[in-house]
């Protein structure tokens, strides 16, 4: 079948109905999108979800699946948080794939650790010692290939500048 575009151009190939592009996009992912910016994160365990402005959090004895949660001082806009020194990011999921989407104005490195060792299955951007160095507004594959059970995910940031806008998972 061929399609009309209303400048006179002929579009080839075939239409595809939403069931085959919903089919496509399934994974093996048992968590949601978490965002850290104050405008969407309700998954925030420790702190105060939906406020802006710095917040010092402390890591907690017990963490729950599927809930952000943060240690040291984070600033926390409508759209990323951004740790004002050393820190660090906890996070229990299941999924096979891990990403982030983050930036930095100046290189931040961070060390990634899934169930309290350096990782094993890291991703395309994660080193072979187990670093990721974080500066282009960009997704980050941190974790790739783990099986599709839970995982608890810690990201160790060595200095400040880090801002985190979402993980997501697949």
């Amino acid at each position: 079948m061929t399609a009309r575009l209303g400048i006179g151009e002929d579009v080839g190939g075939e239409i595809v109905s939403p069931e085959k592009i919903g089919a496509t996009l399934r994974t093996n992912a048992g968590s949601p999108e978490i965002y850290f910016g104050a405008s969407r994160n309700e998954l925030l365990g420790n702190g105060t979800a939906g406020r802006r402005g710095v917040q010092s959090f402390t890591e907690p004895k017990n963490i729950s699946p599927n809930t952000l949660y943060l240690g040291g001082q984070w600033d926390i806009t409508n759209e990323y948080a951004e740790n004002k020194g050393p820190a660090k990011i906890i996070f229990r999921y299941k999924a096979q794939y891990v990403y982030m989407v983050a930036s930095a104005e100046y290189a931040v490195r961070a060390k990634i650790f899934i169930d309290g060792r350096a990782i094993q299955t890291p991703g395309k951007d994660v080193d072979e010692n187990g670093f990721v160095t974080i500066q282009k507004d960009q997704l980050y594959t941190l974790a790739a290939g783990l099986d599709s059970e839970e995982h608890t995910l810690e990201i160790i940031i060595e200095s400040h500048g880090l801002r985190v806008f979402t993980f997501t998972f697949g």
